[in-house]
């Protein structure tokens, strides 16, 4: 019984707003109510939303509006003082530890394996489907984790930098051997490049493989996953800003040996809303497609 989880703690710096619950759709719809309709149809039996604390009693007000009693829903709150001792939370630190903490903070409440996506991105019926079938057999598959790889010159802003997790295969197995959080990748009249802290241009050719963040993980991730916090406590507490990622996480258990990723291809659309700017086009690509309300999907059976 695979579960979806869904990471809606994020304070949308660039986006301005909780762009988690902005109402993109014709019916008032936000982007993760169309992930779960598509989780459900896929097979997902159980629903969990990491979110922050000051932002639980409209979500769940919102989500039981929508989907009732045909997708129950857990909530796992996401705080930026639940650190592992010795460490406390440092003065001046305001936003959470990032998306690698934001996963721990559903440790006890999945059973199994699990998908993990963001809330406000749309990664299309095909995704789910391909992670589905990958969960319910990934004990026979030799991998223990796996990613939905998404192509990066489909993935970008026009009113922007976007940060993406840019990736490298194996060329048999499709495997993940490395992947690289690239935090200022810009599209710039028909040019991709990113930007290094120095301020240099790296060209990319648009067609690498990315994350956007739809992992599938069993639940042996979190004992890993809590080793690599701790290190990267020792090594950050004192930077304010500093965030644990999943992908950087991934990367060094990757190097480790600890976790095999498989990189699993899809044909779906993505899109998301980065920036206020990208709400108009969302909204557009939201019109063609099938409404994710409650009353067009079977109901889950637990």
């Amino acid at each position: 019984m695979s579960t979806l989880v869904i990471m809606a703690a994020g304070l949308g710096s660039r986006y301005k707003g909780l762009k988690q619950i902005d109402e993109v759709g014709p019916s008032g719809e936000v982007l993760m109510d169309y992930s779960i309709g598509d989780a459900v149809r896929s097979g997902f039996k159980k629903i969990v939303i990491i979110v922050a604390e000051d932002f639980l009693p409209i979500c769940q007000e919102k989500m039981q509006k929508r989907w009732g009693e045909t997708a129950p829903i857990a909530y796992a709150v996401q705080k930026k003082d639940d650190l592992p001792e010795p460490y406390t939370l440092p003065e001046g630190r305001i936003k959470p530890w990032g998306t690698g903490q934001a996963l721990l903070a559903v440790k006890g409440k999945v059973q199994g394996n699990f998908a993990l996506i963001n809330a406000d991105d749309y990664y299309g019926p095909d995704a789910f489907k391909q992670m589905a079938e990958f969960l319910e057999g990934m004990d026979q598959q030799g991998c223990n984790a796996s990613l939905v790889g998404y192509t990066l010159a489909n993935t970008t802003s026009p009113h922007g930098s976007v940060s993406r997790g840019v990736c490298k295969l194996s060329v048999g197995t499709k495997e993940l051997e490395s992947i690289v959080e690239r935090k200022n990748i810009i599209m710039d009249a028909g040019s991709l490049f990113w930007i290094d802290e120095g301020d240099n241009r790296h060209e990319l050719l648009g067609t690498e493989v990315v994350s956007m963040n739809f992992w599938g993980f069993n639940e042996s991730v979190f004992e890993a996953m809590e080793d690599d916090f701790f290190k990267f406590l020792a090594e950050n507490i004192s930077h304010p800003k500093k965030e644990f990622l999943i992908p950087e996480a991934v990367n060094t258990l990757v190097s480790e040996n600890i976790l095999k990723v498989k990189v699993l291809p899809t044909n779906s659309q993505w899109f998301g809303m980065t920036y206020p700017e990208d709400k108009s086009k969302v909204k557009q690509q939201l019109l063609k497609l099938e409404s994710p309300s409650s009353s067009t999907i079977p109901e889950m059976r637990l």
